[in-house]
């Protein structure tokens, strides 16, 4: 029998060219990138210090106007405490003067009654 077929030899693969020289002129400079990440930390830093500070003013902020709630309702309390009292006083007042009024009235009736009976 004859032989079988010979497997086809491959071609031989081309060299490898050498790789082409790096163009890096458009490339960023390793101390730019460092110094780039440098300052964009430095602002995130700052601008969280800022949040913090404005959210300490809002905080300050809002505790101040709850005491100043306070303090109104306080002296709300007291000016309605005042004006009872007040309104107290004035009523007692004017029952002494109908009291006085009304012993002055009996007294004179009495002395009119012991004027007629003489």
């Amino acid at each position: 029998p004859p032989p079988p077929p010979a497997a086809p030899v491959a071609a031989p693969t081309p060299p490898i060219p050498p790789p082409a020289p790096v163009d890096d002129s458009c490339d960023v400079d390793d101390g730019d990138v460092d110094t780039a990440a440098l300052e964009a930390q430095r602002q995130a830093e700052m601008a969280a210090a800022e949040a913090q500070r404005q959210a300490e003013m809002a905080a300050a902020a809002e505790m101040k106007r709850q005491q100043e709630e306070v303090l109104r309702k306080k002296q709300e309390e007291a000016a309605l405490a005042r004006a009872a009292e007040e309104q107290r006083l004035r009523a007692e007042q004017e029952a002494l003067r109908l009291k006085v009024e009304q012993e002055a009235e009996a007294a004179r009736i009495a002395a009119e009654a012991e004027a007629k009976a003489e």
